[in-house]
């Protein structure tokens, strides 16, 4: 059965493995575009809250033995799973509003069109984008996306909006970070436990475990771990952040889920980051997942969050300018030396006299 077949039979037979309630439903087959994602899915038509059933899942599901009736059964499952409510008019009235908004990032150059329909703030490559809460559950985080026609209603400026959303976030999302290494090791040790090792020979392992600076990497999300991403744009969170690397850092973005921060210490090159970043993304971060290929840095001296080679460009713009402006405060005293010192011989000068002599 192809993917047509498939997803033609779900619709056809979805309501023979639904209660009584769900007889009068019109089901839909629709192409879903969301953030980073597009997907062919199964949903409801003409209802507040829908499900939205990705059926392309359920597809590689089925190509990989699953049985089509179970299969159905898990959809039908699913479709009957309690919603959550909704209060409209916290969706309508912006002061109310404010309560639900936060903030999500992806990338501006793979969501291009989708970006076209929604506000949104630009930070080099990376599209901020403003969502309300629906229901936060063991499940995840049910949202809905801002779209311009919200913005129109609301009757604000993107930049109040953004403003607002930040600031929100950072209340239903609070930031998290944990020590990369330390939650390695840590790993490292129940998984020793669970082997049924004995103290005695799990601190005998460790020694062969590699030490390392305690804040060589950390990471950085959310206290739900979901969209975590976002919170390096909380506000004060990079000044925060050069806290605990005490200095400039480097920002790899894991993905949209979470961020890795390392201390600018010279250790490692923008290069050799952006390649390490670019090759998991290929081989271990799900396409939905990925962030962005690119490495950033922040200066807290000049406090500036931008891309690490145009951290290099601009600190080497700066060296520049400095050594220009110090060549020619150097001239220009050698200049002000010179003219004192003409002015000097001026002063010192004594003009020739003429004797008279009597023979």
């Amino acid at each position: 059965m192809n993917f047509e077949v498939f997803v033609n039979r779900v619709k056809d037979e979805i309501k023979d493995h639904l209660p009584e309630t769900f007889q009068d439903a019109e089901f839909a087959l629709i192409q879903h575009v969301k953030l980073n994602n597009s997907y062919a899915a199964l949903t409801i038509v003409n209802q507040t809250v829908a499900p939205i059933v990705n059926l392309e899942d359920y597809y590689w599901d089925y190509e990989h033995g699953r049985g089509f009736a179970n299969i159905m059964g898990a959809i039908a499952e699913s479709i009957e799973m309690e919603k959550p409510e909704i209060d409209l008019a916290s969706m309508v009235d912006f002061e109310k509003a404010k309560e639900l908004l936060f903030i999500r990032v992806s990338s501006a150059e793979k969501n291009e069109n989708y970006l076209k329909r929604v506000p949104h703030t630009i930070v080099e490559d990376i599209a901020i984008t403003y969502h309300l809460q629906m229901n936060v559950d063991e499940t995840g985080v049910a949202s809905a996306v801002i779209a311009n026609d919200t913005l129109r209603m609301y009757g604000v400026s993107v930049e109040e909006l953004h403003k607002a959303a930040v600031e929100n976030s950072e209340k239903l999302f609070p930031m998290y970070t944990f020590n990369l290494h330390e939650r390695m090791r840590q790993n490292y040790i129940n998984d020793m436990k669970n082997e049924g090792l004995s103290d005695e020979e799990i601190e005998m392992m460790l020694e062969e475990f590699p030490e390392t600076d305690d804040h060589a990497m950390t990471v950085v999300t959310n206290d739900v771990g979901v969209n975590g991403a976002a919170v390096i744009f909380y506000p004060g969170v990079m000044d925060k952040l050069a806290e605990i690397t005490d200095g400039d850092f480097f920002v790899l973005p894991s993905s949209v889920h979470e961020t890795i921060i390392i201390a600018d210490r010279g250790d490692f090159s923008p290069e050799f980051l952006k390649e390490m970043v670019s090759e998991i993304n290929a081989t271990q971060v799900e396409p939905w997942d990925r962030l962005t290929d690119e490495v950033y840095h922040y200066d807290p001296i000049d406090r500036v969050f931008e891309k690490a080679s145009s951290f290099e460009e601009r600190i080497a713009q700066k060296a520049e300018a400095e050594r220009n402006a110090k060549k020619q405060s150097i001239m220009d005293k050698l200049g002000e030396k010179k003219d004192a010192a003409k002015a000097m011989i001026g002063e010192k000068k004594t003009p020739l006299r003429t004797a008279e002599v009597s023979l």
